[in-house]
């Protein structure tokens, strides 16, 4: 298996997880603009962007295991540091995160049905719980931990000994990592919702050039991000 492939899988893979990490939030505020102004279209829009953050979620999965497989057949001893450095309940709690998700989402989905005017306040509250419960929980527990993972399974001499997981995350490197997929986050989400938002049916100019702008705006952060990885690193 050429290193050409082993790339487009974890690329395509870390885009999924992009968007599942940034639907979420993209769906409350388009849920809250849609609410205040009484636009159905984001509203419309904000039951898309769930829907698709579901199945990013789950192609990020499949192509997560591919991308584990790939790594364990061609460097088997950077895996195992890898996930040496965290503690096992963490890596076997992350499944009841990823169940966590799915079922706020899919619960989700069918309280948002309906013109939003016609929300009672206590429907509106729990749409804005849930979308923030799965987006806080994927956002909180994936990005540090494989932040992590890559940064001890490439260097394994450099694990602090005797840090907790929480210490872990704060070194330099594993947190720049993370900031800078939070960032590739928005920027995707930017893009999706953007897509989204020229499609016929729901089309809305106005939202896609908004997210447009908040895309650009990630991607620039993203810099910044990016230049203190490379310092983190050397």
């Amino acid at each position: 298996m050429s290193s050409a492939v082993f790339t487009i899988v974890l690329a395509t893979h870390l885009i999924a997880a992009n968007f599942a990490t940034a639907g979420p939030f993209v769906a409350l505020w388009l849920e809250m603009r849609g609410r205040r102004r009484g636009d159905e279209r984001a509203t419309s829009l904000a039951r898309q962007a769930i829907a698709t953050s579901m199945g990013s979620l789950a192609v990020a999965m499949v192509l997560g295991l591919v991308a584990v497989g790939l790594m364990w057949w061609r460097w088997p001893a950077a895996l195992d540091a890898g996930f040496g450095s965290v503690p096992q309940s963490r890596l076997w709690f992350g499944g009841v995160e990823l169940a966590f998700y799915f079922v706020c989402l899919a619960a989700y989905l069918p309280l948002a049905r309906g013109p939003s005017a016609a929300r009672s306040r206590s429907r509106q509250a729990t749409l804005v719980a849930l979308a923030l419960l799965a987006g806080t929980d994927v956002a909180y527990h994936f990005p540090p931990l494989f932040a992590v993972v890559g940064t001890y399974g490439a260097n394994p001499d450099s694990l602090p000994s005797g840090a907790s997981f929480l210490a872990l995350m704060l070194e330099p490197e594993p947190l720049a990592l993370t900031i800078h997929f939070l960032l590739a986050s928005i920027a995707v989400g930017g893009v999706g919702l953007s897509w989204l938002a020229i499609r016929p049916g729901t089309a809305s100019p106005e939202i896609a050039l908004t997210s447009g702008r908040l895309a650009l705006a990630a991607t620039l952060g993203q810099l910044l991000s990016g230049g203190w990885l490379v310092v983190a690193t050397n």
